[in-house]
């Protein structure tokens, strides 16, 4: 059940959230550590993040907290967390996304 979703930009972070019944996730971008190179826009199987005028958003609608896009950033600038807890099922289940070239 979905209760409440929302983002914040505060000082060099964007921060998009979602509260669902009884879990609430926060995926937290560092602005200071992103370099807009998309990876994480490409990598995103909902479509949920894009970047314009050299700003990144994320629609938190789309948005799953699946972790992908933590898990591919290479300046780990995105950090997932479910309960206040450090989180990302990517990397705790093992299930990293096949990457084909088109």
């Amino acid at each position: 059940m979905l209760i409440k979703e929302k983002i914040i930009r505060k000082e060099n972070r964007y921060v998009a959230s979602r509260v669902l019944y009884r879990t609430f996730y926060e995926l937290i971008v560092n602005e200071d550590r992103c370099r807009k190179c998309l990876i994480c826009k490409n990598a995103c199987p909902f479509d949920a993040i894009d970047v314009k005028k050299g700003e990144l958003s994320i629609n938190v609608s789309k948005c799953t907290f699946c972790g992908i896009c933590e898990a591919l950033c290479p300046f780990n600038a995105i950090t997932l967390y479910k309960n206040g807890e450090k989180y990302n099922p990517v990397v705790e289940l093992e299930r990293f996304p096949r990457l084909v070239r088109e």
